[in-house]
This record gives C-alpha cells, sequence and structure tokens, in this order.
C-alpha cells in the first residue's frame, strides 16, 4: 500500500493533470499511463503509481467499479451496454508496442502518426483459412461491428458510436523500460477499412486480415475528461446522455458525421524556436562586420527609408531575382505597417508555358517590413509580437508578408507565426548577413556599393501607389 507521504505526491500530480476535486482525471495527450505487469503489482484501489503516474487499471475500473477489461490485447473493448434495445460499446482501446518485433507474433507494423491525427491498425487474424474478421468475439469482428455506426449519415446511431482510445508503449525513466507503461496518442473513429494478405511465416499458407484507419480528433487543451467514458459505460444513462462529457470535436463529428472529420481531426504543429541569445552567438566574424557597416551607415531614424531600399534587395537575393521584382518603398505618412512592395512569380520555368496566357504560374504581392536595430546583438534588439501583427494584419488571399530586421526575433513571436500559419517570412541580422554575402560573391560587389545603390534605389522608387498595382506589372 501507499504511504501518507506519497499520498502527499499523488495528490500534487493529480493538480497536474488536470483533476482538483475528485477522480476521473483528464488525461492529457502523451501523458504516461502505469500498465503494471498484474492487478497485484498496482492495486486497483490506487489511482497513481509511486511516481506519480495514472494506474490504468484503477482508471478503466473506476477503483473496482467495473471491470477494467484484457488490457494486454492490442485491441480490446467494454462489454456493450443495451441501450434502447441496441447493443452500445461505451470504448474500444488500441495498444500499439513498436518494441515487439517478432513477425510470427506481429506479421504487420502499426503505424501512428498521432501529430497528423492518423492511426493505421492491423487487426488481430493472421489464422489462414478464415475470412478477416478472424475468430468469434475477436477484435476484428467487433470492429466490423460496430463500422456500420461510424458511416453512418444518421446522428442517432453515430451517437451510439464507441471512441476508439489510442495508446503506445513508452520507455520510461532513467533505465528506459519498456514494460508496464503506455502513452496515450489521442481518440478517434474508425474513418477507412481496408483488406489486406500475407503468407503465415511458417506454412507460406495466405491469411487475409483488416487494415482500419483511425482518424483521431483533437484532445482539449485541458486534457480529455474520463468520466465521459465512465458516462458511456452507466447502463442508466440513455443514448442522448452518454455524451455530454464529450470532447468538442467528438460532438461536433456526431452532429455533422463525415463532415466534421477534417475539422475535427488532431493536428500538432511542430516548430523549432531559437532565443535571441542563441540567434546572437551564431553571429560570425563576417556577419557582424557586414552588420556593422549597415547599422553605421543608417546612424538615425530618419535613415529609415533608405535602410528598406536594402531590406527590398534582402528580399529579392531571398527569393530569388528571377521570379522576384522590386516594387517600391512607400510613403512613411501612412505606410500602415508596409515598408515595401514585392511580387512573387510561381512558376517552373522548366514546365511548357503557352504564350500570351495565364497558365502555369501565379503572383503573389510581397508586403515587407524592416528594422534597423543599432544594437543589433542585445535583447532590445528581438523583434516582438506586436511589429509582426501589423505585417499579418496587412495579409489578405495571394499576400505574403516578410518581415526583415538586423536584430532577432523572440521566441513568442516565432511561436505566434507558426501556430497561427502566417504566411510571413522572418529573416534576422544572420540571414540578412548571409544573403548579402550571396550577393556580393555573385555579383563581385563590394558592401559599400551595394549600400550606394540602395540608397540610389530608394530615392527613384519611393511611392504611394495601391499595392496591388505591382500584379499588373510586366
Amino acid at each position: 500500500m501507499i504511504s501518507n507521504n506519497n499520498r502527499q505526491n499523488y495528490s500534487w500530480k493529480y493538480s497536474t493533470v488536470g483533476v482538483a476535486d475528485g477522480y476521473p482525471p483528464r488525461v492529457q495527450l502523451n501523458q504516461i499511463i502505469r500498465v503494471a505487469a498484474s492487478p497485484g503489482h498496482a492495486p486497483v484501489t490506487e489511482p497513481f503509481d509511486q511516481d506519480g503516474n495514472v494506474n490504468f487499471f484503477h482508471l478503466l475500473s473506476n477503483s473496482g467499479m467495473y471491470t477494467p477489461g484484457n488490457i494486454q490485447r492490442p485491441m480490446f473493448h467494454h462489454k456493450p451496454i443495451k441501450r434502447e434495445g441496441e447493443d452500445c460499446y461505451p470504448a474500444m482501446y488500441f495498444h500499439s508496442n513498436p518494441y515487439k518485433t517478432d513477425r510470427s507474433v506481429k506479421p504487420w507494423t502499426d503505424i501512428l502518426l498521432p501529430d497528423e491525427g492518423y492511426v493505421y491498425y492491423n487487426g488481430d487474424n493472421q489464422t489462414p483459412g478464415l475470412p478477416p474478421t478472424g475468430k468469434r468475439n475477436s477484435g476484428n469482428s467487433t470492429m466490423e461491428k460496430i463500422w456500420p455506426e461510424y458511416q453512418s449519415k444518421e446522428r442517432e446511431i453515430r451517437e451510439r458510436a464507441a471512441p476508439i482510445l489510442v495508446f503506445e508503449q513508452v520507455k520510461y525513466g532513467k533505465d528506459g523500460k519498456i514494460k508496464g507503461y503506455r502513452a496515450f496518442r489521442g481518440y478517434g473513429i474508425i474513418s477507412k477499412i481496408e483488406i489486406r494478405q500475407e503468407y503465415e511465416p511458417k506454412t507460406e499458407r495466405v491469411f487475409s486480415n483488416y487494415l482500419f484507419e483511425v482518424s483521431l480528433f483533437k484532445v482539449p487543451p485541458g486534457g480529455l475528461d474520463w468520466s465521459w467514458i465512465y458516462d458511456r459505460r452507466n447502463p442508466n444513462l440513455s443514448v442522448s446522455e452518454i455524451n455530454k462529457k464529450a470532447p468538442k470535436a467528438w460532438k461536433d463529428w456526431v452532429k455533422n458525421g463525415y463532415a466534421a472529420i477534417e475539422k475535427s481531426r488532431q493536428r500538432i504543429l511542430h516548430y523549432k524556436v531559437s532565443k535571441p541569445k542563441e540567434q546572437v552567438e551564431e553571429l560570425k566574424p563576417a556577419h557582424r562586420k557586414i552588420l556593422d557597416k549597415i547599422v553605421s551607415h543608417y546612424p538615425k531614424s530618419t535613415d529609415k527609408g533608405r535602410f528598406e531600399a536594402l531590406a527590398s534587395l534582402v528580399a529579392q537575393e531571398y527569393f530569388g531575382e528571377k521570379n522576384y521584382l522590386r516594387g517600391w518603398i512607400t510613403k512613411h505618412s501612412g505606410d500602415m505597417g508596409v515598408d515595401f512592395i514585392g511580387r512573387l512569380k510561381i512558376t517552373n520555368e522548366a514546365a511548357p508555358n503557352p504564350p500570351g496566357t495565364v497558365l502555369g504560374f501565379s503572383k503573389l504581392l510581397v508586403i515587407g517590413q524592416a528594422k534597423c536595430r543599432t544594437k543589433y546583438d542585445s535583447n532590445s534588439a528581438a523583434e516582438d509580437a506586436k511589429d509582426i501583427a501589423r505585417v499579418a494584419a496587412r495579409l489578405q488571399r495571394g499576400y505574403l508578408g516578410v518581415y526583415i530586421t538586423t536584430g532577432t526575433f523572440k521566441e513568442s513571436t516565432q511561436k505566434e507565426v507558426s501556430i497561427d500559419g502566417y504566411p510571413i517570412v522572418l529573416i534576422n541580422g544572420r540571414q540578412m548577413a548571409d544573403l548579402l554575402i550571396q550577393h556580393n560573391s555573385r555579383n563581385e560587389i563590394s558592401m559599400d556599393k551595394i549600400l550606394s545603390e540602395c540608397d540610389k534605389w530608394y530615392y527613384e522608387n519611393k511611392s504611394d501607389e495601391p499595392p496591388l498595382n505591382i500584379l499588373r506589372r510586366e
């Protein structure tokens, strides 16, 4: 049993999984679940193990109120409940073990893509001579029974559909233990079924099996409220009541069916951010030499416009001179966060392009913002999200933003651009210097000459014409 000291630790762990006042917890995406070797090793009466991980037996049984099920099977489920005369399965549990490589036991490898919202589960039949349904009461036979509920066009039938809860065997702790630990990868529905055939390893007899595509739905930020699963196991609740505590994504699917799958699909955006300090540490002597020359050439705020001309050249170098057209510098009195205008042509020069038509290419309007930070290697030189927001506010369909600075970008700024999916290119001081080094090398021109030519370009290319005009230029 667990000591009082450990119970205090459990209480703290309780709050971290989103439950402060009682059980069941809200299970977070990728949260580690303890699956003991036997109920005796981790008693059903204890909600957590000694490390504070949720006890799978306790979670599935609600401290003995329900039977936990055969949790060692790749796919198992709770006993169906009669609701309004029809069987209603509370939930299906899918467990994938990527460390099991014995093909005589597991001929096919399951594929989990939780970040993209997909799971591909190979069923449990591998007996030659049997249909893919397999043996009686197999996971395949159950999945075949409930498949019509996921495909139904009637809301009343979709309400009965069992959520498929996905777990994956993971390594845990300093020793990298494999047995006994699973991570919660999400929940969803069967969205597609295929039949596959393979040779039985020993006899080379052919057997058939199902391949199930599971579409994962969004897990709420606070985690999956497990009381939803307990409600689905409560025989006293009607079909219309069992999904009241379901996540919004599930409710949307129940309401709208197939049309809601993509909207409800779980997608986890990965982004790699760099701290301003790390961006400064990347500066080599060659970068500093160019940045020093730039900031000394534009020492005053009144030089802002001339620097924008240089930023326009950097944008051209980034996108490629062949497909990028430098437009003009906007008038500063009403630029609304846009310093320069450009146009990017999207095309494949190697592809046939009939003359006199619009086939084979498209044009994007590029709006640019430029910042010359005198102290480019200080914390104050990091661009804030509010600066990016001015560019983002001007974006429309067919627009692309580019933000160029001699300084750095804050982590929060990079995250916001990535998470919100803004079509904005961020170019910091290091990248700017690299692009200018590239321009210098290709054109055999000095940095002083570049700055001089950009000053001249600035005075010759100031305009207050509408940005969209650049799309009409040849």
